[in-house]
């Protein structure tokens, strides 16, 4: 299992961290067990609600033949949904973390902000598989 950086999560309690690192440890077994590697999702190509691949995986580019499927409702796979809910999951314990230590004001307000804006990238960062 990687190390969690705590320097990147703030000052999270132990119980918050283990809680954390079990997840992620059982997260690990499950995808073993089910012959999947913890960063199988990113090599998987994109597909549109269509059924047609958009691209090869990690070009980046959003074209007039592809623009129509970013914006377009993407449901997630179990895969995908287990891997937002760990994102989100170590992003509200950095919030936590943020309001218990970190002084009311606007650099406080912007750290935040910061975390959510953060969610709302990995969250498209899982719903394109990496491909943008």
């Amino acid at each position: 299992m990687a190390a969690i950086d705590a320097m990147s999560l703030g000052n999270l309690e132990d119980a918050e961290l283990s809680v954390l690192e079990t997840r992620i440890e059982a997260e690990r077994i499950r995808r073993e067990r089910n012959g999947q590697e913890m960063n199988s999702a990113v090599y998987q190509p994109f597909v549109g609600q269509a059924g047609h691949q958009i691209g090869p995986l990690g070009d980046g580019q959003i074209t007039l033949e592809n623009v129509d499927e970013v914006f377009r409702f993407q449901k997630w796979d179990p895969g995908q949904i287990a891997a937002g809910d760990a994102v989100r999951e170590a992003l509200v314990m950095a919030a936590k973390a943020i309001i218990r230590n970190v002084p009311i004001g606007r650099a406080r307000t912007a750290a935040i902000n910061l975390l959510i804006d953060a969610r709302m990238k990995a969250n498209a960062a899982i719903t394109w598989r990496g491909r943008f």
